[in-house]
């Protein structure tokens, strides 16, 4: 008896689902529009989200790809916003901090590489001599950038990312030693980091030698131009590191002139990476957000192919500002995450 109501329950159950298809099949005929729109919101959606979580997943869930990663953080100087840092308080922040370890300097640049092909421009990171050792990723072939290389006037190398090296020079395993031209200057190609290996920018192609002077007074020849990237020593809290920071700015401060009225932030750096997403995907969110709601709106709202005829056989027409407001697409369409800035 039991197994007889069950299975009249089952038969019932698919009727219905096939009576609602079919009859939401009849609905989008008489509305060919709402359907592209349907079809058309749904890829955005999807595609966005997709797009969104494998970003996500790299930035927020994984591990930082580097050892001991969530460690590593990046420092500014700060006025009235956080900023670039001067030489000068780089080397003396290497000398007087005793929770950070390994700060190294780094900054964008560009390159035109010639002789290779078609000449083409190269994103480029000059980097100082702690700066490989401080990320703790060796080279897939090669060296990289040492301390005699990081010195005034030393001849100028490159260590190339692996795609660059795959793309422009076919992966050829005896590169390292090879001469090219860069912004018509020859440097030697000393080194190739392994597949996936970036920092900060995903688009990064060479890295060269920073090749600061260390003994000029930059605080009389120079503004601030470089970035630092440092590692919190083991059983260092970052808000220990914070204090002592802030305690070294402010005798800078009351030292020199050129550091009156700035003080210093630290950021770690897997919160550095997401804040260059955040603007991406914040204009992401609402383009989808902002087209699912015009989607809808112009097909007169979600339920507009199901509406059918009001009693008495007049169609229906669309929904003025409050029957639109109650259609549009819901908040959270698309998810955010905190904070990256793109390479300006």
């Amino acid at each position: 008896m039991l197994g007889a109501i069950e299975q009249e329950a089952e038969v019932t159950s698919s009727e219905d689902i096939v009576r609602d298809v079919r009859h939401m099949g009849r609905g989008l005929r008489r509305s060919p529009g709402f359907a592209i729109a349907v079809v058309l919101t749904l890829a955005l959606g999807i595609g966005g989200n997709t797009a969104i979580f494998s970003v996500v997943d790299q930035l927020l869930l994984r591990p930082l790809p580097y050892p001991n990663g969530e460690r590593l953080l990046t420092i500014y100087e700060v006025f009235s916003s956080h900023g670039p840092v001067s030489p000068a308080n780089w080397l003396d922040w290497q000398r007087e901090t005793q929770t950070l370890q390994g700060l190294a300097a780094w900054r964008t640049f560009t390159y035109t590489l010639t002789g290779v092909s078609e000449p083409t421009q190269l994103n480029a990171q000059l980097v100082s001599s702690e700066f490989f050792p401080l990320l703790g990723i060796k080279p897939l072939l090669g060296r990289t950038v040492s301390e005699e290389d990081d010195r005034p006037n030393a001849p100028l190398v490159a260590v190339l990312s692996h795609q660059l090296w795959q793309r422009r020079f076919g992966g050829d395993p005896s590169v390292v030693g090879r001469v090219v031209q860069l912004n018509d200057r020859p440097v030697e190609i000393i080194g190739v980091m392994p597949a996936g290996f970036q920092f900060i920018y995903q688009d990064n192609d060479v890295w060269g030698a920073f090749r600061l002077d260390r003994n000029q007074p930059w605080r009389e020849t120079a503004g601030r131009f470089i970035n630092v990237v440092a590692r919190l020593k083991a059983g260092t809290t970052m808000a220990a590191a914070r204090a002592e920071m802030t305690g070294i700015a402010q005798r800078l401060a009351a030292t020199y002139v050129f550091n009156k009225n700035s003080t210093v932030t630290i950021v770690p750096l897997r919160e550095e990476l997401t804040g260059q997403v955040h603007t991406s995907l914040l204009v992401r969110d609402a383009a989808l957000r902002r087209d699912a709601v015009r989607s809808l709106d112009l097909c007169g709202g979600p339920d507009a192919p199901l509406r059918g005829r009001e009693p008495g056989g007049v169609r229906a027409g669309p929904p003025g500002r409050a029957g639109r407001a109650a259609h549009r697409a819901p908040a959270g369409l698309v998810p955010s995450v905190r904070s990256f800035r793109r390479r300006s």
